[in-house]
């Protein structure tokens, strides 16, 4: 029994290693190329309006109505 257990831990444990690393790559790259960015931008989209809504009388308007832009795209990016 133990030879037998020996045998499949062996066959099995590599296959299933590759089927999660193909997922993990896949899973790192979603992340580098689309969930991260989008998360700084949000984050920076944030900071900043918090910042101009504190100082009102300075910028007024603009702590309202701030937005990123996307420069591939040239036009305002108004999802968080």
């Amino acid at each position: 029994m133990s030879a037998d257990v020996k045998h499949t831990t062996q066959s099995t444990f590599p296959v299933l290693e590759q089927l999660f690393t193909g997922a993990q790559e896949h899973v790192e790259r979603i992340l580098a190329s689309d969930i991260y960015p989008r998360f700084v931008k949000h984050q920076i989209t944030a900071s900043a309006t918090m910042a101009l809504a504190e100082h009102r009388e300075k910028f007024q308007g603009l702590g309202d109505c701030f937005c990123l832009t996307d420069p591939r795209l040239g036009a305002p990016n108004l999802s968080p």
